[in-house]
């Protein structure tokens, strides 16, 4: 199969050194490949849209001789799927319709809530107050949101983040700072809370930012990992030889109670 582009991915260093890099590859015919580069771990992810409606994935086991078994196969509606991330950034007193985004009925349905509700999720900041991120998980979540390097590939450090989840005691100063949502910059802080952090901000362009639930994110992500194959696939990385020594790895670096915030 040839491909449509040069594969992308994400490498997690820890301690300067990389513990584990993950890459994508798109093909011509739709499917992605996701896959650990690591030698001899023989099984990837792959991805792809039976319909306009739907995705599918299964996860494959390659074994010496040309060998393959599909595991973990799923079909989803892609529908679900969007509407969970809608409902996530939608205002709480207009949720998105309950009618499936590609139902043709609904067609005008949709057309409405998106002209009520856009203006309201995409807005341009107000002094409204919040609190913003800062130090290491502000540097955390400025590399996630970023884009890839040149040679498509994204570094993402995470030595502060093991420390700081190892921590007993981490200090509220040294993750928030007060701000207000006029304060956020592509060149400074990008992302914030609400008072009561139900709420996050997020800085999309310089005059431009959106706002999500919190905890209706969290079940948008529940919903795109279970579609997208991304909780299986990670679940077969776990349990093999090669995920348990990556994870010891990084024990190794961090230990449990000796890391320092």
């Amino acid at each position: 199969m040839s491909k449509e582009k040069p594969a992308e991915g994400v490498r997690i260093e820890l301690g300067g050194r990389s513990v584990l890099e993950v890459s994508e590859l798109r093909l011509k015919s739709g499917e992605t490949i996701v896959f650990p580069r690591i030698p001899g771990f023989g099984k990837h992810l792959s991805i792809y849209f039976p319909s306009g409606t739907k995705v599918a994935h299964h996860v494959t086991h390659q074994y010496p001789g040309g060998r393959k078994r599909r595991t973990r196969r799923k079909e989803s509606d892609l529908g679900k799927a969007y509407r969970d991330f809608l409902a996530a950034i939608a205002p709480k007193d207009n949720p998105p319709p309950r009618a499936s985004i590609h139902s043709t009925a609904a067609h005008r349905q949709w057309k409405a809530w998106f002209a009520r509700v856009l203006p309201r999720v995409i807005r341009s900041p107000t002094d409204r107050p919040i609190w913003g991120l800062r130090g290491v998980m502000k540097d955390f979540s400025d590399r996630v949101i970023s884009s890839v390097n040149a040679t498509g590939l994204q570094v993402l450090p995470i030595d502060g983040v093991m420390a700081l989840a190892q921590s007993s005691h981490p200090k509220v100063e040294d993750l928030f700072v007060r701000m207000t949502e006029a304060d956020l910059s592509m060149a400074g802080t990008r992302v914030g809370f609400s008072d009561d952090f139900t709420r996050a901000v997020i800085l999309v362009d310089g005059a431009h930012l959106i706002e999500i639930r919190v905890e209706d994110s969290e079940k948008a992500e529940e919903t795109y990992f279970e579609a997208f194959g991304i909780r299986d696939f990670l679940d077969v990385f776990r349990l093999s030889e090669v995920g348990r020594r990556v994870l010891a790895e990084m024990r190794e670096v961090h230990p449990e109670g000796t890391a320092q915030p």
